[in-house]
């Protein structure tokens, strides 16, 4: 029963899912029993549809009480399904940046276990392959990418699978820092060129 606990605890961890996590700190607090405590206050979503995509802006102040940041996410997706552009921006809040001078922030792409991951030599890419043979690529234009062990619960046992992680420091003496884009895109096939 300990080790159920443990799972249903890690499993409620922004770190468990794709998202942002700042300074290894959850968004919500998480109660020792598992169910969550103060959650995010404000969460706003938007999203609007064009002919060739579909764009949604969202944020959160979960980390506005600690850190004093609001966590922007925008996403672009093309109507094909071929590509999905994101862009991770954090914003100080004026009273904010007397906080912590540089803070370190992970992004957690966890993949299903029937992908495979491979990361490029340029660093800021990595090769998704999925079981039907089609390829994808995830890359960023900032921060540092890596590939690290995950497990995938879906289906109700646990999996080894991989997540990508982005990395990045960001700077509290700037009310908005630098955004972090990354974009995974559809690579066409032989056949298709």
């Amino acid at each position: 029963e300990g080790n159920n606990r443990r799972w249903n605890l890690a499993q409620r961890s922004t770190a468990a899912h794709s998202t942002l996590c700042l300074e290894d700190t959850n968004s919500s607090a998480i109660r020792p029993n598992g169910s969550l405590g103060n959650r995010i206050a404000k969460v706003k979503i938007f999203r609007n549809s064009e002919k060739n995509f579909i764009t949604i802006s969202c944020q959160h102040d979960g980390y506005l009480e600690k850190f004093g940041i609001i966590h922007k996410r925008n996403l672009v997706l093309e109507n094909n399904g071929e590509s999905l552009v994101g862009k991770e921006i954090l914003i100080f809040q004026q009273n904010s940046r007397k906080r912590k001078n540089i803070l370190n922030i992970r992004i957690h792409f966890h993949l299903h276990p029937e992908v495979k991951a491979l990361k490029l030599v340029n660093q800021r890419s990595i090769l998704l392959t999925l079981a039907s043979k089609s390829g994808w690529r995830f890359e960023i234009d900032n921060g540092k990418i890596q590939l690290e062990k995950s497990i995938y619960l879906g289906a109700g046992v646990r999996q080894k699978t991989d997540q990508i992680i982005v990395t990045q420091k960001i700077y509290s003496e700037l009310q908005e820092n630098p955004p972090l884009n990354w974009k995974i895109t559809k690579l066409q096939s032989k056949s298709q060129r």
